[in-house]
């Protein structure tokens, strides 16, 4: 896996704001948004064939590498 040369930039951050609202979904919006988001994830990941925020964060196409991995691989 290629390590960026700038592991906490801009791009972090927004991944990291991102998946803390994903995970707090259920309290903040209703099932129909939460489905909604879902359905663009989901075409996000056919057109681009993966994450955009991975693919620009970690400069790869790689479909192993993920912000989690790198993350817990970096502790």
């Amino acid at each position: 896996m290629k390590k960026p040369k700038n592991e906490f930039g801009l791009i972090f951050w927004l991944h990291l704001q991102i998946i803390l609202l994903i995970f707090a979904s259920p309290f903040v919006f209703s099932w129909k948004a939460i489905a909604f988001i879902i359905g663009l994830y989901i075409i996000q990941i056919q057109i681009f064939k993966g994450c955009v925020l991975t693919q620009k964060q970690f400069a790869t196409k790689d479909h192993n590498d993920s912000f989690y991995s790198y993350q817990y691989l970096a502790l």
